[in-house]
């Protein structure tokens, strides 16, 4: 019976409804449950305002695509202020190649004296020197990294390694040194910088407006890692900046993530863990079928000694409080993300199919002997 239970709630754990709860509290977990980001990041939005000043500086007045003269002198001006790095997640490989390639010249002259590294993304399909100019200053990522792998579209796991190039925040951990992940992992996303208020409400790190980096502190700046990227939270319902760049992440549940996260903020995140080298472990197929195998056994045994439905019902919600009160603690303190749909069902199921068939039992072969003879012994 119990492996009949076991068999049927891990196949029950295969169907759309059962992932929407396993993901849910899965999500639920990382949430709630994350850790504090270093104090090592600063994003540079790319909000209504820059968009403003960028389309100002440029001789089109247009948005898109992204001002490549005006985007230099953002970057000059972060490493003028002492920032360690600076990450770009805008495709920088695509030139205007009027006026014998002028744009491309303008990029690598008002970036000529930038110290820090800076890391870009390009199109994996372009090849660097071939498809588009190689710009002496700066270091060349795959833009590929936010990997979906369920209905939902949530992003939950990161591929440091989509391509031939890495991703961005793996090339800016070798930039500054650290040893990046190699392989996919399932993001533990951070905690939302406590400072960072209203329209910043839910940022990583602080964060500011492109159109205003010259006029930050530099104390805010130095020793930093900015990232460079489409922040969109901040505009309002008459905003003139579409929301773009968003994604649904496990941080929805959480205040400035609602409307989804900043895919710029994700890097930040996964580059987060990457220094941390803090993993979310999940229990392979064997241990997650033990698990479920166990759970219907435990509720098999419960079954066996209850009768009465009422007992029965609280059984089975003491039982899944405190398999979801353990799973916390698994996550919390150990950064294992334990199944709870399959055991929970497993052990609902054995416990309930096997308290009927006991039931049907007793009522079948009477009352026990000790009954009889408490019924017997009664004075009269």
């Amino acid at each position: 019976m119990a492996a009949a239970a076991a068999i049927a709630a891990l196949a029950l754990s295969t169907t759309t409804p059962f992932r929407f709860i396993e993901n849910f509290t899965s999500d639920l977990r990382i949430a709630t449950m994350a850790p504090p980001a270093q104090p090592d990041f600063v994003i540079v939005k790319m909000d209504d305002a820059a968009y403003a000043a960028m389309r100002e500086a440029s001789p089109c007045h247009c948005l898109a695509p992204i001002n490549k003269a005006w985007l230099a002198d953002v970057i000059a001006a972060l490493d003028a202020k002492g920032v360690r790095a600076i990450g770009v997640d805008y495709l920088l490989d695509t030139w205007d190649p009027a006026n014998d390639n002028q744009e491309f010249k303008d990029f690598v002259a008002r970036t000529a004296n930038v110290k820090a590294p800076v890391v870009a993304v390009v199109d994996p399909a372009y090849k660097p020197g071939v498809d588009f100019p190689i710009a002496p200053h700066l270091r060349y990522s795959d833009a590929r990294a936010l990997t979906r792998t369920d209905y939902d579209d949530v992003i939950r796991r990161y591929d440091p390694m989509p391509g031939k190039m890495p991703a961005l925040s793996t090339e800016v951990a070798y930039a500054i040194g650290v040893k990046p992940f190699t392989k996919p992992f399932t993001i533990r996303y951070r905690r939302a910088d406590p400072t960072q208020k209203e329209e910043n409400a839910g940022a990583i790190g602080p964060s500011y407006s492109a159109a205003y980096v010259a006029f930050v502190p530099e104390q805010q700046l130095k020793g930093k890692i900015a990232f460079i990227g489409s922040v969109t939270r901040s505009a309002t319902a008459d905003s003139s900046t579409v929301k773009e760049d968003m994604h649904t992440t496990p941080l929805r549940f959480t205040k400035g993530h609602h409307d989804g996260t900043p895919g710029v903020e994700v890097h930040v995140h996964a580059l987060s863990q990457m220094m941390a080298g803090d993993m979310i472990r999940q229990p392979g197929l064997a241990w997650s079928g033990l698990l479920v195998f166990a759970a219907a056994l435990g509720g098999a045994a419960f079954g066996r000694g209850t009768s009465r439905w009422w007992i029965a019902v609280a059984v089975i919600v003491v039982t899944l409080a405190a398999a979801i009160g353990g799973a916390l603690a698994a996550f919390k303190f150990g950064a294992v993300m334990l199944p709870v749909t399959a055991p929970s069902v497993s052990f609902a199921l054995a416990f309930f199919v096997v308290s009927r068939l006991a039931a049907a039992e007793l009522q079948i072969s009477g009352p026990s002997i000790p009954q009889r003879w408490s019924a017997t012994s009664r004075p009269r």
